[in-house]
């Protein structure tokens, strides 16, 4: 009997527990919403990225309007030009910027700037006026030099430093070796990778890929551990030697017997909003480029590599415009283009939670920020901010 009795209240004790602590345990793991910001932008949003070290997120409103957030809580928006003294009323804003390291970098149709978002200040002017060049763009903090296209400039003139060197036919690619001393360029009809120095932007090496008349036009290049890796538009993935270009691993995964699409890599950014170049020490998602896209992502482990498809289960015809790769739980976010917002189980292969459902208007892709340092997601459109926090 008193056996019995043990068992009983033993089974009792464990369904109280589980009565208790299984609500806990069922929201570990998910993003929950913490915070809401209305009726914030007059103009409409075209992005919004997070600085490398996640603690900060940057917002362009339309008519070059400028916003800077905090990942301290409560988290609030400050127009990065309402206070700037000692400016004329009538003072033109930038018209392109993006991050580098602690720096947004404004270009202006006159000059250069860089706002520090740590002291919210403008630290640096250089007469150098890049708006007139249209291409991908580098900074080398550590040569002190802008890389647009394939072209050098240093900070105090818009003067190519090699002004007779040949650039790309429709340049694809441009990305920084991870020594800081090179600088990797990849065109599409050219097919060919080029290897240039800094700080005089002297070409290297020249690797090509096909003839004119081929079909392994260059859509896309990454690095991966110092790793180059290339896509080309008959559907093929392949990584190639950083020293003498030769391939030493490839994949098909945007072709078929009946056609190739051509794959380009996404990591931490869209596809469309993209002006650069990725690089990334483990793995790179990829897009193949079609009227019906598939996704998927290539992996680096040890000296192999490996291949994974993502399959995206009851988001219709919705395709995937954004993503944010959490690496500590080798899970994904990914933004579709009719608003929704997922979190993705990279391993399991399937959608752990629906953080933002669709738009009302089923249209038009979610467009969010991920700030590491904090674990929030901030996500944005017409007129609101909504921060979730993953717990």
């Amino acid at each position: 009997m008193n056996s019995t009795l043990i068992a009983i209240k033993t089974i009792m004790i464990f369904v109280i527990f589980l009565l208790f602590f299984m609500p806990l345990t069922g929201l570990a793991g998910t993003f929950v919403k913490v915070q809401e910001l209305k009726n914030t932008f007059k103009y409409g949003v075209l992005q919004i990225s997070a600085s490398e070290d996640g603690r900060y997120a940057f917002i362009e409103d339309g008519n070059q309007v400028f916003w800077l957030m905090n990942s301290i809580q409560p988290l609030t928006l400050h127009n990065i030009f309402d206070d700037k003294q000692n400016s004329p009323p009538f003072e033109k804003k930038p018209v392109k910027a993006q991050w580098h390291d602690k720096y947004i970098i404004f270009l202006y149709y006159e000059k250069t700037e860089f706002y520090n978002v740590q002291n919210q200040k403008i630290e640096r002017h250089y007469p150098l006026r890049l708006t007139k060049f249209n291409g991908q763009m580098l900074w080398s903090e550590k040569h002190q030099r802008f890389i647009i296209d394939t072209k050098v400039f240093t900070l105090d003139s818009d003067i190519e430093k090699n002004p007779d060197q040949h650039g790309h036919a429709d340049q694809t690619g441009l990305l920084m070796t991870k020594n800081g001393d090179d600088y990797i360029t990849s065109g599409r009809h050219d097919q060919s990778i080029m290897r240039w120095t800094l700080p005089d932007g002297k070409l290297k090496k020249t690797w090509r890929l096909g003839k004119w008349y081929a079909s392994r036009k260059v859509s896309d290049i990454a690095l991966i551990d110092n790793q180059l890796v290339v896509a080309t538009n008959n559907g093929e993935i392949h990584a190639r030697s950083i020293d003498d270009g030769s391939v030493l691993w490839s994949a098909s995964p945007c072709s078929s017997f009946f056609s190739s699409e051509s794959p380009h890599f996404m990591l931490n950014g869209s596809v469309r909003l993209k002006n650069k170049s990725v690089h990334h020490n483990k793995l790179i998602f990829y897009r193949c480029q079609s009227t019906k896209p598939n996704y998927g992502f290539i992996e680096k482990q040890g000296n192999d590599w490996k291949l994974e498809k993502i399959t995206l289960p009851s988001t219709g015809n919705a395709s995937l415009e954004r993503m944010y790769y959490l690496d500590s739980l080798n899970k994904a976010i990914l933004g579709l283009d009719d608003g929704q917002v997922l979190l993705y189980d990279l391993k399991n292969k399937n959608i752990d939670q629906i953080i933002v459902p669709k738009s009302e208007e089923g249209n038009g892709p979610a467009l969010f920020a991920y700030l590491k340092a904090d674990k929030l997601l901030v996500v944005v459109n017409d007129k609101t901010v909504d921060i979730y926090q993953y717990q």
